[in-house]
């Protein structure tokens, strides 16, 4: 391990979240039990296929209590409706009471002798060689860090996989958009030692990038790095530019006063923060429909920023929104300095000098909505109207069939909850990790 300015016990932390032996072979023995079950069946049927264990299980990066992961590699020469329904068949096979989730395959979840167990079809190909799935890349992945890691550098990948868990960096799903476990390994690779990769990047100016100029510069990405089983692909196309910004300060603080702190992600985060009511806050909650989490994060994504950005056009002063995905709600929260706007508005019209400023002038002079008017400033003409709403909450309900939320969030504008009493809203999950919320997780 690197040297650090502090003294951290990397024993103790790899201890405290490597699986012991105990837990190690018996994922060894379940492993080995499905995938001699799957090869014998295949064999019976006379399919073209064999089976692997893949991810950081078979890699030795794993932490404690992760899942396992079984992969049934088919010959190119089967469809990819075969390949689904002979990978489902054999899911079920294996885990009888599992279920069916959905991917870019459909694959079967379930558990094993109480081990979460993923058994999921993909096309055999050769590295470098042209992709039929994304996900026929994971089992070549799985070869070549077995053959390019040294049991040094999967502790480092660790460290290195612990440190972006403690910031909230770590996983590439959508919702995350952070660093994968395997890109944390070709980090190592690169690097050869957590320590000198938090140097390094803590004094990065601009995009993190790993691999040949000529193939990098073809990515316009926060991070690239050069998949490389297959040298088209960026393996970090995930990561977004806040994440890199987030792992740029963590490591900034942990380079300077390094400590377990930096590792310890199970562990709550003091926080010091007040209860308060001296802004608007208003919760809009969905309950969650039967739909894959990859594919609503982005649509709350594009919600959070629709009820933002159409605050804002309404005359709100935002301070800040947020969301939250869970196995039962999808909650946006939007804190706005006041709830309710002043009873009258500043309503621009066209130049002195346009032919539309007369009609702008007879329009509103009529309205019964005129307070003061017209007046010129800079050669425009105003008015001074009175609004016809002023409640937050109801001008987003008058206006919400207008705002896109994205295809399932908005079959599901007729039945959302708007929550924004004070003590209804300060007892929300959303509100509570709204108000906890840090990024970057810094020590107290």
């Amino acid at each position: 391990m690197g040297s650090t300015k502090t003294k951290v016990d990397f024993e103790y932390i790899l201890n405290r979240y490597l699986p012991e032996d105990r837990e190690k072979e018996e994922k060894r023995k379940i492993s080995r039990s499905i995938i001699d079950k799957i090869n014998k069946r295949l064999n019976e049927m006379g399919i073209d296929a064999d089976s692997i264990l893949v991810g950081s299980q078979s890699r030795g990066t794993e932490l404690k209590n992760s899942d396992l992961d079984i992969f049934i590699r088919f010959s190119n020469d089967y469809s990819k409706e075969e390949i689904e329904k002979i990978g489902l068949n054999m899911g079920f096979e294996i885990i009888p009471d599992g279920m069916a989730k959905y991917a870019e395959h459909p694959y079967v979840s379930g558990k094993v002798n109480g081990i979460k167990v993923d058994i999921v079809p993909c096309y055999r190909v050769e590295m470098n060689n042209r992709i039929i799935s994304s996900v026929d890349r994971t089992p070549l992945h799985t070869i070549y860090m077995q053959k390019a890691m040294s049991e040094e550098m999967k502790r480092e990948a660790i460290l290195l996989k612990l440190f972006m868990k403690r910031q909230g960096i770590y996983g590439s799903e959508l919702k995350t958009s952070g660093f994968s476990g395997y890109v944390c390994e070709l980090i190592i690779l690169e690097f050869r030692s957590f320590q000198k990769f938090m140097e390094y990047v803590s004094c990065l100016k601009g995009n993190l990038t790993i691999g040949k100029e000529n193939l990098t510069r073809r990515f316009n990405s926060p991070v690239v790095i050069i998949d490389p089983v297959d040298e088209q692909r960026n393996a970090a196309a995930a990561v977004n530019e806040t994440n890199l910004s987030i792992l740029k300060v963590a490591s900034k603080f942990y380079v300077t006063e390094p400590s377990e702190f930096f590792f310890t992600y199970d562990e709550d985060i003091s926080s010091d923060f007040r209860i308060s009511k001296d802004s608007y806050i208003a919760i809009l909650r969905f309950q969650k429909p039967d739909v894959i989490e990859d594919i609503l994060a982005p649509q709350l994504e594009l919600t959070r920023k629709s009820i933002t950005n159409f605050s804002i056009s309404k005359g709100f002063h935002c301070i800040n929104s947020f969301t939250l995905l869970n196995s039962e709600k999808m909650d946006v929260l939007i804190e706005l300095e006041e709830g309710k706007l002043n009873p009258f508005e500043k309503r621009m019209g066209p130049p002195a000098e346009n032919s539309n400023s007369v009609s702008f002038i007879n329009k509103y002079s009529r309205s019964g909505l005129r307070r003061r008017g017209p007046y010129v400033e800079s050669g425009r003409i105003y008015f001074d109207i009175y609004r016809d709403e002023t409640e937050f909450r109801k001008i987003l309900t008058k206006n919400m069939d207008r705002l896109n939320f994205g295809h399932n969030i908005n079959q599901l504008k007729q039945k959302m909850e708007i929550i924004d009493q004070w003590e209804k809203v300060r007892k929300q999950e959303i509100y509570i990790e709204y108000m906890k919320h840090a990024r970057p997780v810094l020590p107290p």
